[in-house]
């Protein structure tokens, strides 16, 4: 029977089988079962064999929609991996251009699935098309729009932006002349004209709680010339390309603000070594905003991601005092966020200010 049936799901050609018509074909092969009273059991042993010897796959028993019956014991498909359909992608490589070739070639290049292939391919004959041609730079998502006819389709990664690489050779969206567009910052300023902020700093604030509680403290505070909304790690791509924000307040420092835990810290350190990549003005952490939110906050435990910062680093920008409070906290894997500091703690304690 289980060869039998075996070859009966290869004819089927479907990799997933459901339940119902894996009982209809062994009842096909042997009419008697229709009549057994515990056929899904007998059905379900028969697939757990053939699971075995690698004939089928069982869904997962973590999946609990994956199976059913009063335990939970019927599994409501299989799958048959003989019936996944193999690639036949045979690329020509000479229709690439020259930029791509090195990318499909040597000892370390990109895999021939067909997805990589087709990319390629679009890209190439856009390539081919701009040969002779100075190729005007345009936003990442209209430049995937014309090469694809999707704007989504193109990716990149690094403050290169890799689009691909085989260790040997990259294509950049500098090849393709594209260039990431930010998604733009919110920001409020007390101050009718930027002038009337004098020397006052410039803060940006990770989260939007926050940024909301101190916007409306700073509006009779007026500590600070702006604050800008920082949305999250969104900031490290997004405030180096804000230069007519921060020529708006040309004689402010640029302080930042976050959550205290290794994610906030390192949000803060990505965002500054962005800001000198880029040539812009010189990140610093605001001091008296941590430390206020020190001695108002209090550490609440976390299950803290993988995420590293630079811990030598830490103690240069937020200076031994508070670096320190920091080492503590986190070595019992505590954190505090912004939020103690909210807006009523800022209106009783610190209406004039938090130097």
């Amino acid at each position: 029977m289980r060869d039998t049936l075996y070859q009966a799901l290869l004819a089927e050609k479907r990799v997933k089988v459901p339940f119902a018509r894996l009982k209809q074909l062994v009842i096909g092969l042997d009419g008697a079962m229709r009549l057994a009273p515990d056929l899904d059991d007998q059905v379900t042993r028969l697939a757990q064999a053939m699971a075995v010897d690698g004939q089928v796959v069982l869904p997962s028993l973590n999946s609990r929609n994956s199976w059913s019956g009063p335990r939970r014991t019927w599994p409501n498909f299989i799958s048959v991996p003989a019936n996944k359909r193999k690639a036949t992608c045979k690329p020509n490589y000479y229709h690439f251009h020259q930029k791509i070739l090195p990318l499909l070639t040597g000892p370390n290049a990109l895999p021939k699935s067909c997805k990589i292939l087709e990319k390629l391919e679009k890209i190439s004959q856009w390539l081919a098309r701009q040969d002779g041609y100075e190729i005007v730079p345009a936003p990442l998502a209209e430049r995937s729009l014309e090469i694809f006819g999707y704007e989504k389709a193109l990716k990149a990664t690094g403050s290169n932006g890799v689009v691909y690489d085989t260790g040997d050779h990259q294509l950049t969206l500098t090849d393709l002349g594209a260039f990431y567009v930010a998604p733009p910052l919110a920001w409020e300023s007390p101050f009718a004209e930027p002038r009337e902020a004098g020397e006052r700093p410039l803060l940006v604030v990770e989260n939007s709680t926050p940024y909301y509680s101190l916007t409306r403290w700073n509006r009779q505070a007026k500590a600070y010339a702006c604050i800008v909304y920082g949305s999250g790690k969104q900031v490290e791509a997004s405030l180096p390309q804000q230069s007519e924000l921060l020529d708006k307040f040309p004689r402010a420092e640029l302080r930042y603000y976050g959550d205290i835990d290794p994610e906030g810290v390192a949000i803060y350190q990505g965002t500054a070594k962005a800001m000198q990549q880029f040539n812009q003005r010189e990140l610093v952490p605001d001091l008296s905003l941590y430390q206020a939110l020190l001695d108002v906050g209090k550490g609440s435990p976390r299950d803290f991601k993988a995420k590293m910062f630079d811990l030598v680093g830490l103690h240069a920008q937020f200076g031994e005092n508070i670096a320190t409070h920091f080492e503590e906290l986190f070595a019992k894997e505590q954190r505090i966020s912004q939020e103690h500091l909210g807006l009523f703690v800022l209106n009783s304690l610190y209406l004039e200010g938090l130097e």
